[in-house]
């Protein structure tokens, strides 16, 4: 813990000096073989606006797709990713009091940094781009920014010594193309996530179907006008179906940019 410490802290000193986005240095690919773990999602909340927007986006796509396999607001809640991996099970056990050696007490460090003055925030607030099909799912891009890509690689760099060493790299990953596929196997044989660092892609899931169907919806649909936010809740998500966050079965929730006090979810 206090290695993790002096790592948070120098980077909460040097967010720009570009030793979060590159790696950090020891791997979690250290042992030989990949263990069984737990899935977590860490990831922000949306402003209230914002998710109301996303679930307006997702009731859209049910009401013209029925095999669609997302239902925000009632079965999963959207969210912005920054790290979802396997974790060891024993690392993901969060307590009342925060008071455990695992992601839970490593996330209660750095919730405090990551809105505190100065702040990265307030002046490079979250926007919401463009609705994308990639594949099977739709998605609401967001625009990538330092506040974003800054949180990401400090919740990473804060937590991948917890996960599952040597994960399997996903079938989706091997047929992509060169650079990014050997980029994406590095990281996940490294963090153990193909979207972190410099393959970071912020985006809200809005829909999951593998059929033409999204994008024939999608077609010339303009989507609600949200006005742009800055996070205030980090997230310890239980992982659903393609990746999703599960409504209501949140491990723990982490107030950004205040002392805080590990606040429990009910499940």
């Amino acid at each position: 813990m206090r290695a993790i410490l002096s790592l948070l802290v120098g980077l909460w000193l040097c967010v720009d000096c570009g030793l979060a986005s590159s790696s950090a240095s020891s791997s979690a690919s250290s042992a030989a073989t990949s263990e069984e773990g737990t899935s977590a999602n860490l990831h922000l909340k949306l402003s209230e606006e914002a998710e109301a927007a996303a679930i307006e986006v997702n009731s859209y796509i049910n009401s013209r797709c029925p095999s669609d396999d997302i239902f925000l607001g009632t079965m999963q809640q959207p969210h912005i990713t920054l790290y979802l991996t396997e974790f060891l099970p024993n690392n993901v056990t969060c307590d009342a009091s925060g008071s455990t050696s695992s992601v839970c007490a490593d996330l209660g460090v750095i919730a405090p940094s990551l809105e505190a003055p100065p702040s990265l925030c307030e002046d490079d607030p979250v926007v919401l781009g463009a609705l994308e099909v990639s594949g099977c799912y739709a998605m609401w891009e967001v625009v990538n920014s330092p506040c974003l890509q800054a949180m990401s690689d400090r919740v990473v760099n804060a937590t991948y010594q917890l996960a599952v060493p040597n994960q399997t790299v996903p079938d989706w990953v091997e047929d992509l193309p060169e650079p990014t596929k050997s980029e994406k196997e590095a990281l996940i044989k490294s963090f153990g996530s193909p979207n972190v660092f410099t393959q970071f892609a912020p985006h809200v899931t809005v829909g999951y179907d593998c059929s033409a169907c999204v994008a024939d919806a999608l077609a010339g649909y303009t989507p609600p006008a949200v006005a742009p936010f800055v996070p205030t809740v980090l997230g310890m998500g239980t992982v659903g179906d393609y990746g999703t966050v599960v409504l209501g079965e949140d491990f723990a929730d982490f107030p950004l940019g205040t002392a805080v006090e590990l606040e429990m979810v009910p499940r």
